[in-house]
């Protein structure tokens, strides 16, 4: 008599092509976020403090022209107007002067200018990107840009602070009679000439 042996199941419960290994469902891909987003564009300063250097350094170059205007304008002044006493060294001081006046000038406004445009462009970059996280799904940041001043929240308050600043140097009374002042009248310089004749910038 012949005895059968009976195969145990659980070996067919290994993979196989007629056993495919259970289901087992992928796991779960993370929600990927930028980095605009996860530092933070208004609850860490640090995103602001990347984009406000270049302001600075514009603001402290202004700064630093203005003074240096106002330190060349009083040595021409110093000198006086041409008389019988002028001396040839005299005239090459004040021709000196105005010349370093006259690039104090240029480098105001190409820096107020500058300052205007490079803060307009970092105001719309974070606007932009705040809104564009807001349609993925993280509104957080848009909310505080629209309504966050009312809560006393204002991450654009730097941009605003250095145009304005920026404004107020080169419209300081002391620097617009400077540059205005005809020097022909206060200096041995010959010409009728003032500083803010001198500079064309086309922006």
């Amino acid at each position: 008599m012949m005895k059968l042996d009976l195969e145990l199941l659980e070996d067919r419960l290994q993979p196989g092509p007629f056993f495919p290994p259970p289901f087992q469902p992928p796991p779960p891909v993370p929600v990927q976020t930028s980095p605009f987003l996860s530092l933070g564009v208004v609850t860490n300063p640090a995103i602001i403090a990347q984009l406000t250097p270049p302001l600075v350094a514009m603001l402290s170059d202004m700064q630093s022209a203005s003074i240096d205007l106002n330190t060349q304008f009083n040595t021409m002044a110093a000198l006086g107007p041409l008389s019988p006493t002028t001396t040839p060294a005299m005239q090459a001081t004040a021709q000196v002067a105005f010349g370093r006046a006259v690039g104090d000038w240029a480098r105001l406004l190409v820096d107020d200018h500058a300052i205007n445009i490079v803060a307009v462009a970092d105001v719309n970059f974070i606007q932009a990107a705040a809104f564009a996280e807001a349609q993925r799904g993280f509104p957080i940041d848009a909310i505080i840009l629209s309504f966050g001043s009312s809560f006393g929240l204002n991450p654009l308050a730097p941009f605003a602070a250095a145009v304005i600043q920026a404004n107020t140097i080169i419209s300081n009374p002391t620097t617009q009679f400077e540059v205005t002042t005809n020097l022909a009248t206060i200096t041995p310089l010959v010409a009728q000439v003032r500083i803010i004749d001198e500079v064309f910038v086309t922006f």
